[in-house]
């Protein structure tokens, strides 16, 4: 179940990867694409070092939050472990549905810009 997963998050990284590199390299003049290049990598680099940092930051809080509450005597156990994984998740679906509504909200803006005022 979960390497299944994986490979088709995986999957749609790769598709949605290519196609907006592509997008972003055709809409800029030859001379600029290396500069968006360099932009590109580091913000993907700046993106993977904090969402590790956070989400390592979170899952230890909410593993701990069990033991220290009393509820496990041990320190991480299946349960913490599993408590920790469900809250990172949580987290992770919260910025993901913000993003998605940010993205609707910037499309629907520039779909409202295009469109000649009467």
């Amino acid at each position: 179940g979960y390497l299944a997963l994986m490979l088709l998050i995986s999957f749609g990284y790769a598709i949605f990867q290519t196609a907006n590199n592509t997008a972003l390299m055709f809409a800029l003049e030859p001379s600029r694409r290396g500069l968006m290049t360099g932009l590109i990598n580091l913000s993907r680099q700046i993106g993977l070092i904090n969402g590790a940092v956070l989400m390592s930051a979170i899952f230890l809080y909410a593993a701990e939050d069990l033991s220290v509450t009393g509820l496990i005597n041990t320190d991480l156990n299946a349960m913490s472990v599993m408590h920790g994984f469900s809250i990172c998740f949580a987290v992770t679906a919260l910025f993901m549905a913000l993003a998605l509504i940010m993205s609707f909200r910037m499309k629907a803006q520039a779909h409202s810009q295009k469109r000649p005022h009467l």
